[in-house]
């Protein structure tokens, strides 16, 4: 693992914690309420379509947590200037406004 990595974790560990905890608790009677309601529709259906539904949706979760993992901790692209683009090529002096 890179080292920039490791360090990002070791700060964002404790942080990250005590931030879940709080949002937890403040949230959970919302989410519950959120939960249920978008639960309704489904409470017709048969308890093996409600599970396929269910793992679809955990599986997209997952997926969209590698991807934004991935481009998170992908390395970085090394470009390498050759030093004709980073100076001034030419001063162009404008003339001063005349006042009438």
């Amino acid at each position: 693992m890179p080292d920039r990595v490791i360090r990002a974790w070791a700060w964002l560990s404790p942080r990250g914690a005590s931030a879940a905890r709080c949002s937890a608790r403040a949230s959970a009677p919302v989410g519950a309420k959120a939960l249920i309601l978008m639960s309704r529709p489904l409470a017709k259906h048969p308890t093996k379509v409600r599970d396929s539904i269910g793992w679809i949706a955990l599986w997209t979760v997952f997926l969209s947590v590698c991807v934004w993992g991935w481009l998170l901790l992908r390395p970085t692209e090394q470009r390498v200037s050759d030093g004709n683009a980073t100076g001034i090529a030419a001063v162009e002096e404008t003339p001063p406004i005349a006042e009438e």
